[in-house]
């Protein structure tokens, strides 16, 4: 079942760490829509939670999230002209 809550459209459960990333990157005017995807198990572990930027796409970017054995993919939607500016806000805020 999909759901919706402000620019996040939820079919897969969240990763409870990153809602807080989620909700601050939902308030970027730039972002059209946030769609989280399965969460999965890697065979690598991070002791810290991690996001980190995987690639752009034809509508926007998409994003992994990793928290010790579980990854989770997002796909951040935006216009062609702000998919730069809004990776570069994203990383200084994850470098915080």
């Amino acid at each position: 079942m999909k759901y919706q809550s402000g620019k996040i459209k939820t079919e897969h459960h969240i990763m409870e760490e990153f809602i807080p990333f989620l909700d601050w990157l939902q308030k970027i005017d730039q972002v059209k829509r946030i769609i989280p995807g399965r969460i999965s198990r890697q065979q690598k572990w991070t002791s810290d939670k991690n996001i980190s930027f995987s690639y752009m796409t034809t509508s926007g970017f998409k994003i992994k999230l990793k928290k010790w054995s579980t990854a989770q993919e997002v796909f951040v939607i935006c216009d062609n002209d702000d998919k730069d500016n809004l990776k570069d806000i994203m990383m200084k805020f994850v470098e915080k």
